[in-house]
């Protein structure tokens, strides 16, 4: 009998790397018995899914999730085992509203509430002493001009408490700059200010692809727990965001180039921020982090129940996330407590357009120690 699985927005790069590395477990012998179906609105990257079966929906269908899983069953005369969702903010709370009619493989739906709630996130992590920028939810202006007040880095960063991708996200140095877009996109409530960290620090390329942490650079840890057990566990560098010249925030959420890192001391923090919850962790788990002036980690976001477009890579260096995501779902028996077990410094390269590279980082190194220096 098959096991269906069906991946929501697949034609996102999400979803893309989500069933790429599925469809490279399955040729490899595992999971003969599943079938990766996929919905996308977009008739044109339609044809970048890499499921074994795509739909094309409307763009509005997709807001139903219940009645689009029955469509399909019907059309599969079968039943869908799991439901996979490629995007967070409202379409992840979505999903976790419906769990007592779809199957699902998420953490509570109040933990999805709070995950997702950036300010509820940064509140229950800062009463515990864990690492987080100093952050003011906004109701008025006058929170506005308090804000400033407190926060002693030159300029603010302003984010919608939901959202992904940089959605809402700006910095600005003016009290009246702020009030005014928070007022206009009528974002009291839902926006915050907190101190901006120190993106966009210029460092060696030397330094940027060591292991060590810079003022402003982005980490990122990814792992899948069973039961509070974890199962296994991945630390990465984000180098840059591709395309960040097109957003006011310069993130875009399309990495363009990630880094293995195998640091410890990052999955041991990481792992005592979602034990700080009350649950024992159990299915895919994300956390982004900015590395501050003194080069220490500070928690931006923790993603739950997905995964990242790093996911293709990583289980090309050994590490297949979703397809043990699938035999944690399934209780398959599997090997546990794998800490950063892809090998360090590996680089996977994207961009809009040209095929995607994996190198390793002396390969960069020595051709920069062999390239020319242009005199100013």
């Amino acid at each position: 009998m098959s096991f269906n699985i069906l991946v929501l927005h697949s034609d996102r790069s999400t979803g893309i790397h989500f069933a790429q590395s599925l469809q490279a477990a399955k040729k490899q012998g595992w999971g003969k018995d599943v079938t990766i179906l996929g919905v996308c609105s977009h008739p044109i990257r339609m044809q970048l899914c890499k499921n074994d079966t795509t739909y094309i929906i409307g763009e509005d269908d997709i807001d139903d999730i219940h009645a689009l899983v029955k469509w399909i069953e019907r059309k599969i005369d079968a039943s869908i085992n799991l439901v996979y969702e490629t995007k967070s903010a409202r379409y992840m709370l979505a999903i976790s509203s419906l769990r007592d009619h779809i199957p699902v493989f998420l953490p509570p739906h109040s933990l999805i509430e709070m995950f997702e709630d950036k300010y509820k996130t940064y509140a229950h992590l800062n009463n515990r002493g864990l690492p987080v920028p100093e952050t003011y939810l906004v109701s008025s202006p006058e929170d506005v001009e308090n804000a400033f007040r407190k926060i002693t880095t030159s300029e603010v960063w302003v984010r919608n408490i939901y959202g992904q991708a940089g959605y809402g996200t700006f910095s600005s140095n003016s009290i009246e700059e702020v009030t005014t877009i928070i007022a206009k996109r009528n974002g009291w409530r839902h926006y915050t200010i907190a101190e901006k960290m120190p993106i966009g620090y210029k460092h060696s390329w030397r330094d940027q692809l060591s292991s060590s942490f810079f003022p402003g650079e982005m980490v990122t840890w990814i792992a899948l727990y069973n039961q509070g057990e974890l199962v296994a566990s991945q630390v990465r560098k984000r180098l840059y965001w591709e395309h960040s010249d097109l957003t006011s925030s310069g993130v875009t959420g399309y990495s363009g180039a990630n880094m293995t890192v195998s640091r410890k001391d990052v999955h041991d923090l990481s792992d005592r921020i979602v034990r700080s919850f009350d649950w024992k962790p159990h299915g895919a788990l994300g956390i982004d982090y900015v590395a501050d002036d003194k080069g220490d980690l500070k928690l931006t976001e923790i993603q739950a129940s997905r995964f990242y477009t790093s996911t293709y890579p990583m289980a090309l260096l050994g590490l297949n996330l979703p397809q043990l995501y699938i035999d944690v779902f399934r209780s398959t028996k599997i090997a546990i407590g794998r800490v950063n077990p892809c090998p360090e410094g590996y680089i996977y390269i994207q961009r809009f357009g040209s095929e995607n590279v994996m190198v390793h980082r002396d390969r960069i190194l020595s051709e920069l120690k062999e390239g020319y220096k242009l005199s100013s």
